[in-house]
């Protein structure tokens, strides 16, 4: 990720459901997930409902906070659940770091 493109360096997605959306990675930044899901706005109406995440890295995870305001569930396999309770802070602190330099 670089300056340029907001941090973003990994692969976000999404599925149209019949009634609902599940978007692949939340993305790097709250900012990051808004500006994707006003992109998804365009293709659908439809409610994001879920939120799947790849791993526990920060790319993939640190956008969750927004679509958890928007009401979607998380899901994660249990050992990036587990690493994100155990190093969130530090990945937070890594990302925030490199955005600064």
């Amino acid at each position: 990720g670089s300056y340029e493109n907001s941090g973003h360096n990994n692969n976000l997605g999404f599925v149209v459901g019949d009634k609902a959306v599940a978007v692949w990675n939340a993305s790097s930044s709250y900012l990051l997930a808004r500006a994707f899901h006003e992109e998804i706005k365009k293709i659908t109406d439809k409610p994001v409902k879920y939120v799947v995440l790849e791993n526990s890295q920060g790319h993939a995870m640190l956008g969750s906070n927004y679509w958890k305001e928007q009401g979607a569930t998380i899901i994660a396999q249990e050992i990036a659940k587990e690493e994100i309770i155990e190093l969130g802070e530090s990945i937070l602190k890594r990302y925030e770091k490199r955005q600064l330099d």
